[in-house]
């Protein structure tokens, strides 16, 4: 697997980073959307089990995430998300023509991948993973904060909070959670605007699951104390038969970061080889 990094832009002039984990002769590519607050680099080992099997990845830094440009957890807009997105796989098929392409996102990237695919109709995409998205939360955030979020919204849409995320709710795996909080990329912020776009696209989606056209494998862990595996159930019962869903008892919101984690890329693999 060869690493190497990229820049590309936004239809609003922003630089985001990318990065493509490149193998000889893939049979498919996988382009990444990662979570709220992460960043790209955290999927290093994803790819690198990927690329074992002859399946290469592509990911980017979000606006306002790792090396991105843009203002740390904000976005002007959900569809101004969604234009960066297609501008992503733009770049994919860029590097990688004829193969498969596969669109994958996790915690609120699932979010974006799944209104991605519900709004913007393409043919080029040929299946979906979507990981533990953010539909529901699994935590009551405070009801001053939620106040402050729909006010400030359209007053001063870049006002950032913190999320109110639970560092220990992120793996079992006592090292992983270490790892997330000393990651200097790693943030908890999010604009006024990011949270009412957000939570507005989650109830845009259940209102048209059944819209959903691309295979797509819904997962979750039952563990899950920040999005709630209650939102993928209800999504998946929403949608026509596209949706595969698949939980995982014991596993907490990154099932990549899991003790287990190698259940979950087997599982992927070979629903993706029953795909492509």
């Amino acid at each position: 697997m060869t690493e190497s990094l990229f820049d590309f832009y936004t239809t609003d002039g922003l630089c985001l980073k990318g990065v493509d984990w490149s193998i000889d002769n893939p049979k498919a590519v996988i382009a990444l959307v990662h979570g709220h607050g992460e960043h790209k680099m955290r999927y290093q080992h994803v790819a690198k089990f990927f690329s074992t099997h002859d399946i290469a990845m592509v990911a980017l830094d979000l606006r306002g995430h790792g090396k991105s440009e843009g203002k740390t957890g904000h976005t002007p807009s959900y569809d101004q998300w969604l234009s960066d997105i297609e501008h992503f796989l733009m770049e994919v098929r860029n590097r990688y023509t004829e193969i498969p392409l596969i669109l994958y996102g996790h915690s609120m990237g699932g979010n974006i991948v799944t209104n991605y695919l519900l709004r913007k109709e393409s043919n080029d995409i040929k299946a979906a993973i979507v990981t533990d998205p953010l539909f529901r939360i699994a935590f009551e955030p405070p009801k001053w904060k939620i106040m402050v979020g729909n006010l400030m919204a359209n007053i001063w849409p870049s006002l950032t909070q913190p999320t109110g995320l639970n560092e220990e709710d992120i793996s079992s795996d006592p090292n992983e959670v270490d790892n997330y909080k000393n990651d200097p990329l790693v943030h908890n912020k999010m604009s006024t605007r990011m949270f009412v776009d957000v939570f507005a696209a989650v109830e845009w989606a259940m209102d048209n699951a059944k819209k959903l056209t691309t295979p797509t494998l819904m997962m979750h862990g039952l563990a899950d104390e920040i999005t709630s595996s209650k939102g993928s159930e209800e999504f998946a019962q929403k949608s026509n038969d596209q949706v595969t869903l698949q939980l995982w008892e014991g596993m907490c919101h990154e099932i990549h970061n899991e003790v287990d984690r190698l259940k979950v890329f087997e599982h992927e693999l070979a629903w993706l080889n029953s795909h492509i």
